[in-house]
């Protein structure tokens, strides 16, 4: 909004030189823009075909084509006559045409080579992954980000045969405040990390460690027999215990720019000390709550430290600088896990996270200030008419957006 009665009739003078100039300020300011665009849509060396091959994942697939993965939805067009359009396997063609003048991907697989047009299966499980299962594993099974009082009210080891204290691989175990069949499985957790926002302090979740996978052998009135079929740490008397009710294989979703409107950090580094690096996971403190899904993309900045000035002596702030993309795979209530998926530097624990649409709005929103105030001033006092009323300066949108900066709100 620019409200006449708020802004500050400031003159100065335009010449006859003074169109040519601002002609020349549009001119690279829309070629900024259109350059901006075109960054946002195919690499300049995108092939015209790819043929899938075994090892491949849609996010490095995204990448051959475009210079922003998380667009890969603005370009991708699913074919109707297979089953599971949305997937991709081994083996399809992957075709980039032009349709109403836009970029369009899609898949040609062999079966659908037919006679008659009719629909063709594949199972989901031979389909390329987003992101490489064997860099998730551990934390696509597990641990968990657990309301503290679900652990607590969960079930638990209650003792070891023959008394024993401490149980691992193959042997039997007695657990109380457990419901099911004979041959359902159990995983054993034990409280971990409790997370806390780095800015408030509140708490956000704690981490439930899995410590081993068990099988029901009796269910009992006041205690069940079960054995151990698995254990990453010897189990001990109160472990919590819950039922695995889904096995998490191979997960599917397209790879999304996150909601424009957050803004967090980076709580933790699992398997770093402080820091990581490309094809790792980091904790971070958004979730489901806030509309973080699986797919969600962030890019991450390094945090601006305090430096002292080595003239003058005065602490000054350095800028934020982007150093990677982080990929969101699992997402809790307000806590989720992301792999890194390339790196400029060590991803630390602090670093900002912004969604990577928010941070390319940033760019532009510095070249706006650049014409607003480097180039804009030296048309300044050329010589000719005076322009001193704010609403004759906002009859176009570029004189808006770049001239009356002093007419904003």
């Amino acid at each position: 909004m620019y409200p006449t009665s708020e802004c500050k009739h400031k003159g100065f003078s335009l010449g006859l030189k003074t169109p040519l100039l601002l002609l020349l300020v549009i001119a690279l300011f829309n070629q900024s823009l259109l350059a901006q665009s075109d960054r946002l849509l195919l690499r300049s060396d995108a092939p015209s075909r790819y043929t899938v091959v075994e090892g491949d994942t849609l996010w490095d697939i995204a990448g051959t084509f475009l210079n922003d993965p998380w667009r890969w939805q603005e370009i991708w067009q699913t074919n109707s006559f297979i089953n599971n359009p949305d997937l991709i396997y081994p083996g399809d063609l992957l075709v980039l045409s032009e349709q109403d003048g836009r970029p369009v991907l899609k898949a040609l697989r062999k079966e659908t080579v037919k006679l008659e047009p009719q629909i063709y299966s594949e199972g989901r499980a031979n389909a390329i992954p987003t992101i490489e299962p064997s860099v998730i594993q551990a934390f696509v099974r597990s641990p968990l980000i657990t309301d503290k009082n679900e652990l607590i009210t969960a079930g638990y080891v209650a003792g070891g045969l023959n008394e024993s204290l401490l149980m691992g691989k193959y042997d039997q175990v007695y657990a109380r405040g457990i419901e099911g069949e004979p041959g359902d499985q159990f995983r054993a957790f034990r409280p971990g990390k409790v997370y806390q926002d780095l800015t408030t302090g509140e708490v956000l979740g704690q981490e439930a460690r899995h410590i081993a996978d068990l099988r029901l052998l009796r269910q009992g009135a006041e205690s069940s027999k079960m054995t151990v079929l698995s254990a990453h740490e010897e189990l001990v008397l109160g472990d919590r215990l819950q039922p695995v009710e889904v096995e998490l294989g191979r997960q599917f979703f397209y790879p999304v720019a996150a909601p424009d409107h957050l803004r967090g950090h980076v709580l933790d580094v699992p398997l770093g000390v402080g820091e990581t690096g490309p094809m790792a996971t980091v904790v971070l403190n958004f979730g489901y709550s806030q509309a973080v899904i699986e797919g969600s993309v962030f890019r991450v900045y390094r945090a601006g430290v305090i430096n002292e000035d080595p003239v003058t002596g005065e602490n000054f702030e350095l800028p934020e600088e982007p150093v990677g993309l982080a990929l969101v795979y699992r997402s809790f209530e307000r806590v989720s896990f992301a792999l890194i998926t390339n790196a400029s530097q060590p991803i630390r624990i602090g670093d900002a996270i912004i969604s990577p649409d928010l941070a390319g709005m940033r760019e532009q929103e510095s070249r706006l200030e650049y014409y607003s105030e480097i180039v804009v001033p030296a048309t300044e006092n050329i010589g000719g008419a005076n322009i001193k009323d704010c609403d004759q300066r906002k009859e176009t949108s570029l004189w808006r957006r770049i001239l009356n900066k002093e007419c904003r709100n």
